[in-house]
């Protein structure tokens, strides 16, 4: 058994915020949301093992809906050779996030 190579791994921590009609979705609406804005990022997202892989994505507290989040925090693992430089998929994120999501 081959063991995975980490070092081409990272967790990185993206603070947003969900203003306007978006704060009237769910917190699983809102993570598949998320899945969306990274892959038109083109971030190298991890996947979960098993018959129905998903990103490794994980909000930290869920909001009640038609509450507006300014300090939200999430959790996104990537993985590949050539992993972006934090400021870049900040960038990157910022113009592929629908209106209402403020990532910072």
């Amino acid at each position: 058994m081959t063991r995975p190579d980490l070092s081409r791994r990272a967790r990185y921590r993206i603070r947003f915020a969900k203003r306007g009609a978006l704060r009237y979705i769910s917190v699983i609406d809102l993570t598949r949301g998320w899945e969306r804005t990274l892959r038109r990022a083109g971030a190298p997202l991890l996947y979960s093992q098993g018959f129905n892989p998903r990103p490794q994505l994980h909000i930290a507290a869920g909001l009640p809906l038609g509450v507006e989040g300014r300090a939200e925090v999430m959790d996104a693992w990537l993985e590949g050779d050539g992993l972006p430089e934090p400021s870049a998929l900040l960038e990157r994120l910022r113009r592929a996030a629908p209106d209402g999501l403020a990532i910072g």
